[in-house]
Order: structure tokens, then C-alpha cells, then sequence
């Protein structure tokens, strides 16, 4: 059956079920909403106020208010003045009046804390990316934020959904006792699981007669190539012949460390991850150091940027974008996207390769992936809201086909649309398309369109490569096709499930987390640029993580994972 059938044929069960449902009621609490500049005045519902089935629209009898805290997506220009908020008003009868949290995290998490505090709550906390079990726990204990349970069971038409055709999306959002304080957000992006990425320039490769490595030792001799042989040819020693930066999986251990240990970067816990039932880390074994080793060589020979550890994303571009002539000739990052203008004038983001993993000196050749494609926390309740119903409800309309594709690309018929039948179109894993993203914007500019990635979707396997490949936009296709031609062949996965710890422990874990990650990532930087030497201070360095508490940490892990899963 094909993906669209499948979608067609749960649609109608769907409606089947939903004949049955019966409407809540509630009481209107007396409040006024505040309008912002774009919004007229909102009438709150007079009496009692009934929420429709799952699944019907609109939500509510009478317009209602709810006030939402949101972490913003910097994709998001304006969450109020916003067609997609203006699209839940008109299908829901629902008002939402949004306070935007400082995009820095730790400020972020400040109001958040200050707003609980104060009592001064909004219905709903909306795109908190570090909301996990602990920190949901934490806040129900204290009395902010309400169970779903008792909504699932009656109005989560799409939630069941998403738990019945999602493995593990379920145990991913429930506590241990059983208690669930946010929906799913699920987000299974091909090359998002196979995000620890290394691309080359391909017309130095093709100039020099070398072809793309697939050891360690070969990928030296490629970088010494870069470095020696003037492949850009314009006379001048500038070739960087590879380069890390600091965002999205740009970091050199990303890639350069897994030849040498299983170093795992895509999930929540990066680093931690599960052997025969065992939560380790990579950082503490004699695989790190050797690894630690091999770039100091590449490092000592002056192959490797030393920007690579503090440089940013728009330091990066200007690298790969270098108006005078090419000089990146590899570099770490999860997409190409993130060094080269897509479907930019020099054309160069066409010209870079992805390396497929390297093999080390023990034969090591692997690509770390993930299982962990369902976030927690990006939409919660708090105990203020008089409309906990009707805001799940728009909770779960947002795991719906049409909410998340409305959310997430901008409204039907604008931005995306269904596939017309009949079509020949094909998705990105070469099966009869879904949908169509007509919209193809690579710009990296903030709009009032959607909100993006700023609450909970539903984006299986079969919804993200069930989007059309066109030539207009085809993109996200190379993306699908890299990930599954040069990583999944070498896939492994360790990954640790979501884990809850009791919110004393959560702390612990965090405070010690902070401490180890910063003694990890500093070293790095020293070992492999020469600051502290390897083989004389590799038993001081693992030492200073015995003293910061790694034994503890990984106990606690340990009791976490046995707790939930064992």
C-alpha cells in the first residue's frame, strides 16, 4: 500500500472513531483579552464553554484566550502578528496571546523560573528544547503544570495516533509512574540521524587525481595535498585544508574521533551512550586518546584550521563563501548548508562531497546514529489555565497532517499542498509523493508564516520523504540521498533512551554533566592543538574527571536507565 493510501485509510478509521466522542464543559473564568496591534479585540466566552469532540472544529463554543509562553525559533519573526496564529483563531475560536522568551537559553529558563515564581502563569509553555522528563518532573511536583493523561484517553485522537505508528514515542513522553506532562514531538529526519558529516571539495580532489578517502591514513594525505599543492591555483599558501566550527555538528570530534571510538553527538546525551546494557562514554578510553593523537599530528603539520574550535556559523560561510577564490577544502558540518549558500550564485554548495566514514587504524569504520527522534517538553500545560481541554486539544491538532504541516512549512495552499492524484511525482526515498513543498527557502531569514519548529509535530520516516523532489526544491532530496548512500551502510546504534531521575538527582546529573563537558571539550582543544601533551598528561586529564564526579555521574545513568527500562 502506498504511503499516501496509508494516510488516507487511518484518516477514515479516524473519523470512525470519532463519531462516539461526547463535548466537555467548562466555566468561562471573567477575563479580557489583550489585543496586540494586528488583533481585534477578542470576546471572551459569557458562560459555559464546551469543548468539540477530538478531531472536530472549531474547538470551543465561544472564543477563548489562551496566553502562551514560547521559547522562539529564530526562523520566527513574529508569533502574534502571524498567519499560522491567525489560521488556529479562525479554525479553533481560540486566541492566543504570546510572550516570547529571551532566545538566549539560560535567560530563557531565568523568566521561566521567574514567571513560576511569581505565579504569574501563562495556559501554555510552548518549544522548551530542554524540557526533558527531570525538569517536567520537577515542575509537576511543585504543582505548575497538569497531567495529559485524562485528555489523551478522551480527546487525543492524533496523540494515539502518534503513539500506535511511532515505536517508542510513547515510553519517550511517559514518567515512571506513568504520567504524561507533554504530547510527542517527533522529528525522524533522515539526515538529521546522520548528522556527524564531513564534505571535500571535489574539484581539488578531481585536480590533484586523488579520490575521496576511506581511511585515516588516506585522509592525511589528502589534507597534506590541500595544504602543498595549490589546488585553488592561484600561487598563494591560503588553503585550509580542514576546518571545524562550533555549531550544528561542526565540531571535529563529530566526525575525526569515531575512526578511533564510538563517539555518539546526535542524541540529548551526547557522548553517553549504551554498551551491552552499560551506559559509557568515549572521552575516558584509550580509543579517545589515540584518537586525541591523530589530529595532533594533522594539527602539528598545520592541516587543521585553529579556528576550529571557536569559529561560528557566519564566520564558517565566509570560509566557504570566499569571494577571492575557494580555500575550504574539508570541514566538519551537519549539512552543506551551513558553509556554502544552497542555491546560491559561486554554485559551490554542488561542489562539495560527503566523506562516507573513515576507516581507523584498528579497522574501526562507523557512523553513530539515533533511535531518539521524539522530543519531550515543547508543549506543556500549567495548573492556571481554565482551559486545559481546549488547549490540548490544539496540542493535538498540531500532530495532525494538516496542523503539522501548517505549522511547520507555512498554510496549505501557500506553502505546501497535498500531491494531486495521479501524479507521477516522487519523494525523497524515490515512492509516490505526499506533498509538496512549494515554497523552497534556503535563505535562512525569519518570517510571520509558521511557527516553524517551535512546538509539537508529527514528522515520521514516511512524512518527511514523502515530500515532492523537484528541481524547484532539491534540497532536502541530496540531503536524503547523502545520509542514505554514504552513512547508513556504516550505521550503529547505541543510544540511550529518554531517562527521569527523581529532580535531586536531575540536578546532581546536571550540575556534574556541566562540570565534565567543560573538562571534555577544553582538553580537546589542548590536546589536539599541542597546549597539553598527550602522552605525558593523558593520566592527569583522566584524573581531573575521576575528581569532577564522572564515577558518580555515570552511576546515576546507570540507576536512571536500569529504573526505567530494566
Amino acid at each position: 500500500m502506498s504511503k499516501l493510501m496509508r494516510f488516507v485509510s487511518l484518516f477514515i478509521l479516524l473519523s470512525v472513531v470519532l463519531g462516539a466522542c461526547a463535548p466537555a464543559t467548562t466555566t468561562a473564568p471573567e477575563a479580557t483579552a489583550v489585543p496586540n496591534d494586528n488583533t481585534e479585540a477578542t470576546p471572551e466566552a459569557s458562560g459555559a464553554i464546551e469543548v468539540a469532540p477530538g478531531g472536530e472544529f472549531p474547538i470551543v463554543n465561544e472564543k477563548i484566550t489562551l496566553k502562551v509562553l514560547v521559547f522562539p525559533d529564530a526562523l520566527v519573526s513574529d508569533y502574534q502578528d502571524n498567519e499560522f496564529t491567525q489560521f488556529i483563531e479562525d479554525k479553533m475560536n481560540i486566541h492566543l496571546e504570546f510572550t516570547v522568551a529571551p532566545a538566549d537559553a539560560a535567560e530563557a529558563n531565568q523568566k521561566l523560573n521567574l514567571m513560576m515564581a511569581s505565579g504569574d502563569l501563562p495556559d501554555i509553555i510552548m518549544g522548551w528544547y530542554d524540557m526533558t522528563l527531570d525538569r517536567q518532573l520537577a515542575l509537576a511536583e511543585q504543582g505548575l503544570i497538569v497531567p495529559l493523561n485524562d485528555y489523551i484517553d478522551e480527546y487525543g485522537v492524533e496523540t494515539k495516533r502518534v503513539f500506535a505508528e511511532q515505536p517508542g514515542a510513547a515510553a519517550a513522553v511517559t514518567q515512571v509512574d506513568g504520567k504524561i506532562y507533554s504530547p510527542p514531538d517527533v522529528n525522524e529526519c533522515y539526515h538529521c540521524t546522520h548528522a556527524q558529516k564531513l564534505w571535500v571539495y571535489q574539484p581539488w580532489l578531481d585536480k590533484l587525481g586523488l579520490e575521496v578517502p576511506t581511511t585515516t591514513e588516506e585522509f592525511e594525505a589528502m589534507l597534506i595535498a590541500f595544504k602543498t599543492q595549490d589546488p585553488n591555483g592561484n600561487g598563494i599558501a591560503d588553503e585550509i585544508p580542514v576546518a571545524g566550527h562550533t555549531s550544528w555538528h561542526g565540531g571535529l570530534y563529530d566526525f575525526l574521533m569515531n575512526p578511533f571510538v564510538y563517539t555518539q553527538l546526535v542524541s540529548g546525551d551526547r557522548y553517553f551512550y549504551l554498551e551491552d546494557g552499560k551506559v559509557t562514554v568515549p572521552f575516558n578510553q584509550d580509543g579517545w586518546k589515540a584518537g586525541l593523537q591523530y589530529l595532533n599530528k594533522l594539527y602539528d603539520q598545520g592541516l587543521i584550521d585553529p579556528q576550529s574550535f571557536t569559529m561560528i556559523d557566519t564566520q564558517f560561510t565566509a570560509l566557504g563563501e570566499n569571494p577571492d577564490a575557494v580555500i575550504l577544502g574539508s570541514m566538519a558540518a551537519g549539512h552543506v548548508g551551513m558553509f556554502t549558500q544552497v542555491l546560491g550564485p559561486s554554485g559551490r554548495w554542488l561542489e562539495y562531497t560527503p566523506i562516507s566514514p573513515i576507516e581507523g587504524p584498528t579497522g574501526l569504520r562507523q557512523n553513530p546514529t539515533t533511535s531518539n527522534v521524539t522530543n519531550t517538553g515543547h508543549f506543556m500545560i500549567t495548573s492556571a489555565s481554565q482551559y486545559p481541554e481546549a488547549a490540548f486539544r490544539l496540542a493535538d491538532y498540531l500532530l495532525s497532517f494538516e496542523g503539522t504541516s501548517n505549522s511547520y512549512f507555512g498554510l496549505q495552499g501557500k506553502a505546501w499542498e497535498y500531491v494531486e492524484p495521479g501524479s507521477t511525482a516522487l519523494g525523497l526515498d524515490g515512492e509516490p509523493a505526499i506533498y509538496n513543498q512549494m515554497i523552497a527557502d534556503f535563505s535562512n531569514v525569519a518570517n510571520n508564516k509558521y511557527w516553524y519548529q517551535s512546538s509539537v509535530s508529527f514528522r515520521p520516516i514516511a512524512y518527511r520523504s514523502g515530500q515532492a523532489d523537484t528541481p524547484e526544491n532539491p534540497y532536502e532530496g541530496m540531503l536524503y540521498r547523502w545520509s542514505r548512500d554514504n552513512y547508513a551502510p556504516y550505521d550503529v546504534d547505541k543510544t540511550i533512551p529518554p531517562l527521569v531521575m527523581v529532580p535531586e538527582k536531575a540536578v546532581q546529573v546536571g550540575d556534574l554533566r556541566t562540570t565534565i563537558y567543560g573538562i571534555v571539550e577544553e582538553n580537546f582543544a589542548s590536546f589536539v592543538s599541542g597546549q597539553r601533551d598527550i602522552d605525558t598528561e593523558w593520566d592527569a586529564y583522566l584524573q581531573e574527571l575521576e575528581d569532577a564526579g564522572l564515577p558518580a555521574l555515570l552511576q546515576l545513568y546507570q540507576d536512571a536507565y536500569d529504573a526505567k527500562y530494566k
